[in-house]
């Protein structure tokens, strides 16, 4: 699956990256610092997504929370569990 920034148009491949509103109108995907420039709201459910290198969701826990999401700008390799509900 390839996949590029719909506004900076820079491949997403192997980044982490965001499905979610922009502050123009639509939805879209989003490299990470398009998505602080240009995205609107927080990351849940309906809302949203964080996704990882491997087009896998991240949950909304982990992504609202400013540590984890600056470590995967810089591109960290992050293991983590899911939460308890």
């Amino acid at each position: 699956m390839s996949i590029s920034c719909n506004i900076c148009y820079r491949d997403l491949s192997g980044q982490y990256y965001v499905d979610g509103k922009t502050s123009v109108g639509p939805w879209g995907y989003l490299c990470l610092d398009c998505w602080e420039e240009h995205g609107v709201g927080r990351f849940a459910l309906g809302m949203a997504r964080l996704y990882t290198p491997a087009h896998e969701s991240i949950a909304h826990q982990y992504a609202n929370d400013p540590d984890f999401f600056e470590a995967c700008k810089k591109g960290v390799h992050l293991t983590f569990s899911q939460p308890p509900s």
